[in-house]
């Protein structure tokens, strides 16, 4: 019978049929449960409402207001080595043009988690994107602007990849500060 019913073209069995593949995803494991189950191996009182609250109230404003402040030492516990080598080298980059980050957060606004995805080497990863209104200053030696305008209100797209330290190297020690919580990489988009 399974197999007539599978070579069928009668229209009720393939609705029947399409409804069976839906619902074994539906009834399955999720991906995003995958995930927190994933996440909860390390953290056990991990829970997505908190977390998202959290990342938006706490984590991201201090994250980004050291990111805007060019404060690698207040950025560097959140960051895995290779995020972490894309946010120095912009810092470099300042210092090199020998000026000064003056720049200021004034929103941060849409919060939301985009992705749950376990990367190849299984590490499950949450993806956050978030928007920001910020105004971009550099000064020189003497104070004075020489690239940006403290009258310009910027808006940006942000894309934050976070996982669990312990998820990456089980030997890195708890951080009260950072809740464990590491930056994989990230990403910006000016509008």
């Amino acid at each position: 019978m399974r197999r007539k019913v599978e070579v069928s073209d009668h229209p009720l069995v393939e609705r029947i049929r399409d409804w069976f593949a839906i619902g074994s995803g539906a009834f399955g494991e999720t991906e995003q449960a995958h995930i927190i189950r994933a996440l909860q191996t390390v953290d056990p009182s991990f829970r997505m409402d908190t977390f998202l609250k959290d990342m938006a109230e706490y984590t991201i404003p201090d994250i980004m207001e050291a990111y805007l402040r060019a404060d690698g030492a207040a950025l560097k516990p959140w960051c895995s080595e290779r995020a972490f080598a894309r946010f120095h080298a912009g810092f470099e980059a300042q210092r090199a043009a020998n000026v000064k980050s003056d720049c200021q957060l004034l929103d941060i606004r849409r919060v939301d988690l985009s992705k749950a995805i376990l990367l190849e080497d299984e590490l499950p990863v949450l993806g956050l994107t978030f928007s920001t209104h910020e105004i971009l200053v550099y000064r020189n030696k003497k104070g004075e602007v020489v690239m940006g305008d403290e009258d310009r209100i910027e808006t940006a797209n942000y894309m934050v990849i976070l996982t669990k330290a312990q998820l990456v190297d089980p030997s890195i020690p708890h951080n009260p500060e950072t809740r464990d919580w590491m930056i994989i990489d990230w990403g910006r988009t000016a509008l």
